[in-house]
């Protein structure tokens, strides 16, 4: 259900290593011959327009909103030490949330006897920005199809509810918000191009003198800008601007026994300044191509069972997927979803030195940029800190406009990518523990429960890819997270570099091993795939041991190793 890529952030820990960037800035609509304001004024001049006629239909509208985002986006790529290629995109896509009936029951509800869920597919529109005619032109047309499909939709469940033999009415489809209102300043890209390419050709240059052994390296410098224009019936009027900045570095290989294994390491930041030197790129692309060289002749584990410690990246991701997904609301409405805590509100589902809070208004924490953040979700509702865990007791959800009895109101987290509705997510996640210890402390008592469990050696996950869970009731409630660097840990203190396994399990089983937590703490940035689309986000946390995971054997990706020796002209020595 969930994919969390990774989106690295400079170090904070020995587990942190320097990482990829997606960059992304901004560029002004006025460019385009609107201003800001003039933008926002035509979207509401038509909305109200479209309000006044559909709310008086058979169907009553009752709710309207539009959310316009123009995204510009610029990479180049260097492969082995050459220019690969150089891409520029721009588009600028119309969302809306077209609601009929009431906020009691409307388009959007989700019988009881539905096994599938509501549908995550908006209709998306491409809208043009720099003409109010024309503007308010596609916004017409686009209203007027939207409300036909969605009546029909809004009859069809009027119908249905006739029939269904068990209805659960006690919670509403959607919650009233204040009206909002900014209008932020335009974020500039500056890209000096012959920097960047002397800069990445250099970096992946380091990745040609092992020919034999690793058969591609690339380094990436992405740029995306985000300017979103959001406008609903309640009275709000919201422009935000987003820039974010990747550098990705990227190199494949082949063992011996025709297995391929990459890795890859990233860095992101909002702004350029905020990105690593050149000489942190460097020794990035060094340390990276070891590690690969260093894979390709690890041993394999076998299934394991036993104590480890997660890094804080891993223990991030652990918690993003184990604890993350279980925590947004509009799960809890679905009778298709496990609803692991609905009923576990303040009851202790952590240990009690454990606080877990999201604050997408949090834009780095320590210096280091955090890709989870926002001021206005995408329904309008502006951003806040949630205190969701307080001495390990669960107190509360995140929310996002589909109420629960319990939570009837927004926190702030509707997120969604372009072309998808909003559901609650997860932004800037922050495992904060009380009496933490040393790594050094955390190591010596991995190994006093190696010796209390016999067993021969414990596990550091060190490094990590991402992960997904599964929340529904129709398969296993676990999860798979993916590691990439793992050591054994031997009973002398000594290091073992390992490859080939997943770290798997059950939430409530995992929580419950938990036993303490390092000093130092790490950020995972990443993308997490849910049924609103891809949305950034970020995990922070120290690293963690646990008295028992398990791992299972890593699906293996096996090929024919090359018949032919590489071209001798491409070697460097």
């Amino acid at each position: 259900m969930d994919t969390f890529h990774q989106l690295k952030l400079p170090q904070m820990s020995r587990f942190a290593r320097v990482g990829h960037i997606v960059l992304f800035t901004l560029l002004t609509v006025s460019a385009y011959g609107l201003s800001d304001r003039a933008v926002l004024d035509a979207m509401s001049t038509e909305l109200n327009r479209s309000l006044e006629t559909l709310s008086k239909q058979e169907h009553p509208l009752y709710y309207l909103s539009y959310e316009i985002t123009e995204t510009h986006e610029r990479s180049m790529s260097a492969e082995r030490g050459s220019i690969q290629a150089i891409n520029a995109n721009t588009a600028s896509l119309l969302d809306m949330d077209l609601r009929i009936g009431n906020a009691k029951f409307d388009n959007t509800h989700v019988l009881a006897s539905d096994s599938v869920g509501p549908s995550v597919r908006s209709m998306s529109f491409a809208i043009p920005t720099g003409d109010a005619k024309a503007l308010q032109q596609e916004l017409w047309y686009a209203t007027d199809r939207l409300y036909k499909t969605e009546a029909q939709k809004y009859e069809n469940l009027q119908n249905a509810l006739l029939l269904e033999s068990t209805q659960n009415d006690t919670e509403s489809d959607f919650s009233s918000n204040s009206p909002q209102a900014s209008i932020e300043r335009d974020l500039k890209l500056k890209w000096n191009e012959n920097k960047w390419r002397g800069i990445l050709t250099d970096v992946s240059a380091i990745f040609k003198d092992q020919p034999a052994r690793i058969y591609a390296g690339t380094a990436t410098l992405a740029g995306r800008v985000v300017n979103t224009f959001y406008v609903n019936s309640e009275g709000s009027s919201i422009k935000q601007s987003h820039s974010l900045y990747t550098l990705s570095m990227r190199i494949s290989g082949q063992n011996g026994d025709g297995e391929r294994m990459n890795r890859s390491i990233q860095f992101s930041a909002h702004t350029l300044a905020n990105l690593p030197t050149k000489k942190q790129l460097t020794e990035s692309a060094a340390q990276l191509k070891e590690e690969l060289l260093a894979l390709l002749t690890a041993p394999l584990v076998d299934p394991y069972t036993g104590p480890a410690i997660l890094s804080g990246r891993a223990s991030g991701v652990f918690f993003h997927e184990i604890l993350g997904h279980r925590l947004e609301g509009h799960r809890l409405k679905l009778k298709r979803d496990a609803q692991t805590f609905k009923e576990k509100i303040n009851q202790q589902i952590l240990p009690t030195t454990f606080n877990v809070y999201f604050d997408p208004t949090l834009t780095e924490l320590e210096g280091i940029d955090l890709i989870g953040t926002y001021r206005y979700d995408n329904e309008g509702v502006k951003a806040r800190r949630v205190s969701i865990i307080e001495n390990g007791v669960l107190k509360r959800f995140l929310m996002s406009r589909s109420p629960l009895a319990e939570f009837p109101n927004s926190n702030g987290h509707g997120r969604k990518q372009t072309g998808f509705k909003s559901v609650s997510r997860q932004s800037n996640m922050i495992i904060d523990v009380r009496d933490r210890v040393s790594m050094d402390r955390l190591k010596e008592m991995l190994l006093e429960e190696v010796r209390v469990q016999g067993k021969d050696f414990g596990l550091l996950f060190d490094d990590i890819q991402g992960g997904y869970t599964f929340t529904g009731r129709s398969r296993p409630n676990a999860f798979n997270v993916t590691p990439t660097i793992v050591y054994k840990i031997h009973p002398d203190g000594s290091e073992e570099l390992v490859r080939g396994v997943d770290l798997i399990g059950t939430p409530l089983t995992a929580f419950s091993r938990i036993v303490a937590a390092s000093q130092e703490i790490d950020v995972f940035n990443g993308w997490c795939g849910a049924e609103s689309g891809n949305v950034p986000v970020a995990a922070v946390s120290p690293a963690i041991l646990v008295r028992q995971v398990e791992v299972q054997k890593k699906a293996v990706n096996e090929g024919r190793l090359p018949l032919l020796a590489p071209p001798q002209h491409t070697l460097s020595f």
